[in-house]
């Protein structure tokens, strides 16, 4: 528990959110190149995420689709960053030359080339969001701490003490900034102490369902049973298919 919450802890803090942002980029940008090189310029996303990995997934949709969203800013950045890196492995080609040397001989060679990779990657990403080109239709929490965690950000806090609830279009699920109505199915547990309801934190809409299910009926398995559960994969299959 003590691990687990610090790593929940730590992704919602400014430079965790941050850094495993773009990891899960880049990890979703290693499995689509083979597509992105075949041509596919438009993507439809499914995302699926279990405990800390709901956090983790929502605040990468919010960064991607949220209103304000940082990514147009942060794109010109990759480009920026590109362009350096290119220019640097140029020079360090023209050292290795001038040795007698392959480009890659070094351990530095090798980093600016896995960087230059990584970025071009994070770049191409991105500019198909920009472009309007990414949509994601479904996201599925099981055993989320994401109501429990709001009440850390001031914002939050701001429009619930006040009788609101949290508009859709912050967390990037509404249909003006993804392209299509996106579903949001959070499944939870009450034997589950790390999940709870969304419904009530966020504007009131039948694009968010809260599911009450019963992964096991072991208390020790409770939070992490979700993904055996034939009752949790009737329900996912069910609004999976209505979202398509």
């Amino acid at each position: 528990m003590l691990v687990g919450l610090s790593d929940a802890f730590y992704c919602i803090s400014a430079d965790g959110s941050k850094n495993v942002r773009r990891l899960v980029e880049w990890q979703l940008m290693e499995s689509l190149e083979g597509l992105l090189d075949e041509g596919v310029t438009d993507l439809d996303l499914t995302v699926v995420g279990h405990s800390a990995g709901t956090v983790i997934a929502l605040d990468w949709i919010q960064y991607l689709f949220g209103d304000p969203s940082p990514i147009r800013d942060d794109f010109a950045r990759l480009e920026d960053a590109e362009t350096a890196l290119e220019t640097h492995r140029a020079e360090l080609t023209e050292d290795r030359s001038a040795e007698g040397l392959p480009f890659g001989f070094r351990k530095v060679d090798a980093v600016v080339q896995d960087t230059l990779h990584t970025t071009g990657l994070l770049r191409r990403f991105t500019r198909l969001v920009v472009d309007g080109r990414v949509r994601l239709r479904l996201l599925v929490t099981m055993g989320s701490p994401i109501c429990m965690l709001a009440f850390r950000s001031d914002l939050a806090i701001r429009d619930l003490a006040y009788g609101e609830r949290i508009p859709l279009s912050r967390l990037g699920l509404n249909s003006e900034s993804t392209g299509a109505a996106v579903q949001w199915l959070n499944l939870w547990n009450k034997n589950d102490p790390v999940s709870f309801p969304v419904e009530p934190m966020v504007d009131s809409t039948h694009s968010v369902e809260d599911r009450h299910v019963r992964p096991s009926w072991d208390v020790r398995k409770s939070h992490t049973g979700y993904w055996s559960s034939r009752a949790v994969h009737r329900v996912v299959a069910d609004i999976w298919a209505r979202a398509l």
